[in-house]
């Protein structure tokens, strides 16, 4: 749904070109070189992720505009389909040489979609990785029509696509494996996420600290 709308059905269009990376990049040394903003960016992301998070999130990278290092720390069990594709496109955007993401707790449905967006993914060993059928909150107190039920049926669909676009533009990772693992509520292991390039590396605890 919003990879169709914002990048043409690819979702390698999210991300930026490598002249564009290039160029933003340069301009972040220059920058730096002139004591502009911190080098290392550290972000948080905790619970459900919805707009609100979207904006701190946000705040925090206006905040450090040419940090050289991003690293993101992630216990987020999922959140607004459009907030998570939106918190990815600017972690991708941002001109960070090193974007690492360590995942200290969940890494659930929409979380994994921001945490895809370091190009380093450090998993603790007790943490839960999930990829799931999409799900619609009911959008009113009243009933629901068979016409409206479609809808939000087609809704779910596109975001599921969407994310294993996704997934396998990040991992290239077969798309009917992501698939199938995406078909169930079973948190998949660490060793598979590890095997198929969601995640390059589980640590222990003390490793993560």
């Amino acid at each position: 749904m919003y990879l169709k709308m914002c990048a043409e059905n690819d979702p390698a269009n999210l991300d930026p070109t490598p002249a564009e990376m290039a160029a933003a990049r340069a301009a972040a040394e220059l920058a730096r070189a002139n004591g502009s903003g911190p080098d290392h960016c550290h972000i948080e992301v905790r619970g459900e992720f919805n707009r609100e998070k979207y904006y701190i999130l946000k705040g925090q990278l206006d905040a450090a505009p040419f940090a050289r290092k991003l690293t993101l720390h992630i216990d987020c069990n999922g959140g607004e389909a459009m907030a998570v594709f939106d918190a990815y496109v600017i972690l991708r955007r941002h001109p960070a040489e090193e974007k690492t993401t360590v995942v200290i707790g969940r890494a659930e449905s929409g979380g994994l979609v921001v945490a895809m967006a370091g190009d380093r993914r450090i998993v603790h060993r007790h943490s839960r990785i999930l990829l799931h059928p999409s799900t619609a909150a009911n959008p009113c107190d009243g009933t629901l029509t068979a016409a409206r039920l479609e809808e939000l049926a087609a809704m779910c669909r596109d975001v599921d696509r969407d994310i294993i676009r996704l997934i396998v533009a990040r991992t290239g990772a077969d798309p009917e494996v992501i698939a199938a693992e995406a078909s169930n509520e079973i948190h998949s292991s660490l060793d598979w996420c590890r095997r198929v390039g969601l995640v390059h590396e589980i640590i222990e605890m003390e490793e993560a600290a």
